[in-house]
């Protein structure tokens, strides 16, 4: 189960339990580059609002969580005329500035994390019948598209239905059809292995549900004005340490619980990555937490916080 913490303590938890709990995860967190002073400097500020997120290995037999990780981020030109950068009208993926013909793209990876399937995780590949006709090997039916159904949408992921329709031939079930789940990409179609962040708008990401009593109930995934890569089925697993094996053999030190995502500014047209006035590529981290079935490895006893002990001492006092 997912270990909650007061929110006072789980930064701090969260922060010094990676080196504690003799995680060889350093070894891949890039160095962010040192921001420099500049008008024409840009900083990417980086963050996922839910917290440890847990999920499981085999989902053929048992699901805890689907795997859905978010990269959310903002984007500010420094200097004398600070600006929060928005998108493009015309493409949702285009950083544009308010007062510059520069365009560009905010581009995404989880660093040496870009699959999940069969190495880490039976997910995409787990049958499941949909549809209820006793035949779970029809194309589409996985627990990978049957845990999204209940969500839908009409025209988009903005909460747009134009007519207002709650006709249920008129929405368009995640999970279902066009919007089934390829493997590797989250319910909103973010890919693992990488791309770019996408401009979530004035209204936010938004999908609908439905109850025995209301349609159409809406759903904010995401909040207005926010660069995101949505729902990724990302594990603590490195693909470094688990490619070529079967999700079969994970052991316990094998999850790597605080990875790193890192965002990188680069120009729209070229791709080639953006620099700062230092000459330094524009390219920041953040911490995408994710959890196996291991809470108690660092969660359970004072072990991981040995060097901090006035952290295990206020976990034990939330406890009692």
């Amino acid at each position: 189960m997912v270990c909650r913490l007061a929110l006072r303590t789980l930064l701090f938890v969260s922060i010094t339990a990676v080196a504690a709990c003799n995680s060889p995860f350093a070894r891949y967190a890039p160095e962010a580059a040192s921001p420099a002073a500049g008008p024409a400097d840009y900083r990417i500020f980086i963050h996922y609002e839910l917290g440890m997120h847990c999920t499981g290995f085999d989902f053929s037999y048992c699901c805890i969580l689907p795997p859905y990780n978010s990269i959310q981020a903002q984007v500010v030109r420094v200097g004398e005329m600070p600006a929060r950068l928005g998108a493009d009208p015309a493409d949702p993926k285009v950083v544009v500035e308010p007062d510059s013909p520069r365009r560009f793209r905010l581009r995404y990876r989880v660093v040496d994390n870009s699959f999940s399937e069969f190495a880490k995780l039976l997910y995409w590949e787990a049958m499941f019948d949909i549809d209820g006709d006793g035949d779970d090997r029809e194309n589409g039916e996985t627990v990978s598209n049957a845990e999204w159904t209940h969500l839908y949408l009409y025209t988009d992921l903005k909460g747009g239905n134009p007519t207002q329709s709650s006709a249920d031939a008129e929405k368009r079930f995640v999970g279902l059809g066009p919007l089934a789940l390829a493997r590797d990409h989250g319910p909103t179609g973010a890919y693992l292995k990488g791309g770019d962040l996408e401009w979530s708008g004035e209204q936010g990401t938004v999908v609908f549900t439905k109850s025995p009593l209301l349609d159409n109930v809406p759903i904010r995934l995401t909040n207005p004005r926010i660069w995101e890569a949505l729902g990724l089925p990302l594990t603590p697993l490195l693909d470094s340490e688990r490619e070529g094996k079967s999700f079969r053999t994970v052991v316990e030190e094998d999850i790597q619980p605080f990875q790193v995502a890192e965002v990188t500014l680069v120009d729209a047209d070229s791709g080639e990555p953006v620099r700062g006035t230092g000459g330094q590529v524009v390219r920041y981290t953040g911490t995408e937490p994710i959890d196996m079935p291991a809470c108690p490895r660092c969660h359970a006893g004072p072990r991981p916080n040995t060097p901090y002990p006035g952290v295990w001492e206020k976990v034990e006092a939330e406890r009692s």
